[in-house]
């Protein structure tokens, strides 16, 4: 292989790597925009009975569903990191968590400013368990990545 070729095909290369971190970071922000759009709109008395009414174990599904959608932040951090994304230009985890504890709190208030949804405490508590549990795995791995960087 000739040095051209090799040149083009590290240039390609990189190019696809770009790429796929700013696909990550657009896969961060699109969750947020579902999960707001998804808080928004009516359900319809069925889809809500569903949600509510069924349970896995002693927790209504609708509470797992709350909790679950936050914690998906983790792994979006977790799919950057594997790729060294930088979330943010300076304090990327203190402001990456800011976000998904804004959002767990903020989606159900979404619900509050809407007459065609319903706040619900629960809910709340649910998505701050989802974001803590976030915020667990998020600072664990910053300071596991941190201990490799500093070689300690």
């Amino acid at each position: 292989m000739t040095t051209g070729k090799l040149t083009s095909l590290c240039i390609m290369l990189g190019d696809y790597v770009g790429l796929m971190d700013k696909a990550i970071k657009r896969f961060y922000w699109l969750w947020l925009l579902v999960l707001v759009v998804f808080n928004a709109i009516p359900l319809g008395n069925e889809a809500n009975r569903s949600l509510s009414g069924n349970k896995l174990w002693r927790w209504r599904l609708d509470y797992l569903l709350h909790l679950a959608m936050i914690l998906v932040f983790a792994f979006i951090w977790v799919m950057g990191k594997n790729r060294n994304v930088n979330w943010f230009a300076s304090y990327e985890t203190l402001k990456y968590i800011m976000v998904v504890v804004a959002a767990g709190i903020g989606l159900e208030l979404i619900q509050l400013a809407l007459p065609w949804r319903a706040f619900n405490p629960m809910d709340m508590l649910s998505n701050l368990i989802g974001a803590g549990l976030a915020t667990l795995i998020i600072l664990i791995l910053s300071f596991h990545n941190s201990k490799k960087i500093h070689g300690s």
